[in-house]
């Protein structure tokens, strides 16, 4: 005669059920998740070279900026000879 009702699964059918759950559920949304990765990652590459290449000319003009701010001293407030200095009034 067999038994009408089943006993509570025990370790082994546990562990099968939860692979079994593993491969439907989790294999699929990791699989996802590296897809939406990795197109994100390959979305992002042309706008980090843009605003590095906009960095880097900004960097640029402001270092333009600094050499003729210390090749002029009028524009740096160091006087330019004797009896120039403001501070002094020599």
């Amino acid at each position: 005669m067999v038994p009408l009702q089943m006993g509570v699964p025990g370790g082994p059918e546990l562990l099968v059920i939860l692979l079994v759950m593993l491969l439907l559920f989790g294999l699929p949304i990791l699989l996802l998740g590296v897809g939406g990765f990795l197109y994100l990652r390959s979305n992002a590459d042309d706008e980090t070279k843009e605003r590095i290449a906009e960095l880097e000319a900004e960097m640029d003009e402001l270092k333009r900026d600094l050499d003729t701010e210390g090749d002029d001293p009028v524009a740096t407030g160091a006087p330019e000879g004797p009896g120039d200095d403001p501070q002094t009034g020599d």
